[in-house]
């Protein structure tokens, strides 16, 4: 009996399809599989340092815009206060003519006898007073006036009131009779700005040689308005001198209550 030739099977070509049609992936379809795997991965991961770049650029970009806004307000803020300031001044130098107001005097002889006394000394009797219907702005003092009331309607303890001046305050003396007693109108309107400042006292002086003074530890400024005068003046002048001289100037305890 003849035997029966045996049919030679073909090996599959590249993407033909195989048992039950489906397609036979070779060993070089498979590398260039992951080759392209390979590629999309290191694709995927330059993208992403990128975007991380990107995002870390836009982070420095935002800070460097914080910082230089802050600078440009800071500088603005600045410049408008020093404006501010200066026109302030201006203000206050004019009105303080008008007001017949002398320049601000600093008291040194007081100032330096003062801090030439020890604590206790200092706080001890004899305590200091005005001489000649002049104020005194420095020296041996007792215990410190309240915040409370801001306005005397009588004359305060002098001895008192010189501690509240080496604690940065401003106080305001003002002549309540004789020659140069300080019209009403201007004494309103100075018992406005001490009321609604702090650190501020005002009172009538026994004798006050001027119609007004202004006094902080060892700086005085006197003033006599004439008949006509502004009373809104009388403000500019004691708002500038009180921004200049509370809690700050010669005080030696200027945050003191």
């Amino acid at each position: 009996m003849a035997k029966k030739k045996r049919k030679k099977q073909r090996r599959p070509q590249q993407g033909s399809p195989g048992p039950a049609g489906e397609a036979v992936t070779t060993a070089e379809e498979r590398t260039t599989s992951r080759q392209e795997r390979k590629e999309q991965a290191r694709r995927d991961r330059e993208r992403r340092i990128r975007e991380a770049r990107r995002r870390q650029r836009m982070r420095k970009l935002a800070r460097w815009g914080i910082a230089a806004a802050v600078v440009l307000g800071v500088g603005g803020f600045i410049f408008w206060q020093t404006q501010q300031g200066r026109e302030l001044e201006a203000d206050a130098r004019a009105a303080a003519n008008r007001l017949n107001c002398g320049p601000v005097e600093t008291q040194q002889d007081e100032v330096d006898a003062a801090a030439a006394l020890d604590q206790q000394t200092l706080h001890s009797p004899p305590f200091a007073q005005g001489q000649d219907g002049v104020p005194v702005t420095a020296g041996a003092h007792s215990s410190p006036l309240p915040p409370e009331p801001a306005v005397y309607e009588q004359p305060i303890p002098e001895e008192n009131a010189i501690h509240n001046l080496e604690h940065g305050y401003v106080l305001i003396y003002y002549a309540a009779e004789g020659q140069n007693r300080l019209s009403d109108d201007i004494l309103s309107q100075l018992e406005e700005v001490a009321g609604g400042e702090e650190k501020v006292l005002m009172a009538p002086y026994a004798n006050l040689a001027a119609s007004f003074d202004l006094v902080a530890w060892g700086q005085l400024q006197t003033c006599n308005p004439p008949e006509d005068a502004d009373p809104e003046d009388a403000a500019t002048v004691a708002d500038f001198f009180i921004s200049r001289f509370r809690s700050g100037g010669l005080a030696p305890e200027p945050n003191g209550v």
